[in-house]
């Protein structure tokens, strides 16, 4: 798992930055645990398997990548249904941002 890194922008930015990466991580975290719910209960090969799981953490490192205040700040209002009918009980706000790093690692994997 990726260490998050520090912030940069201003006191209040980061504060308020701070809170919603958290958010967003929570949230990341329940899609892992929904996903690997669904590998383990659904058939599929184990490279399909595999894919899904690479995409996951792909995504996570893509989300903790941001180190800028304003880029949590802006990104703040994501909205999504969610991905393949799994569905995001925790933050669902951060649905679209989480998700569609998810899915664009999955189209890499």
């Amino acid at each position: 798992m990726s260490e998050m890194s520090r912030l940069s922008g201003t006191d209040k930015q980061i504060a308020w930055a701070e809170q919603i990466r958290g958010e967003a991580v929570a949230a990341m975290d329940l899609l892992t645990a929904q996903v690997e719910d669904l590998i383990a209960t659904k058939p599929g090969s184990e490279a399909d398997k595999a894919k899904a799981r690479t995409a996951l953490a792909g995504a996570r490192e893509d989300l903790l990548s941001h180190d800028q205040a304003g880029w949590w700040i802006d990104h703040r209002a994501c909205t999504d249904k969610g991905f393949g009918g799994v569905r995001m009980e925790a933050a669902p706000q951060y649905d679209r941002m989480v998700q569609g790093l998810f899915r664009a690692r999955m189209q890499m994997a």
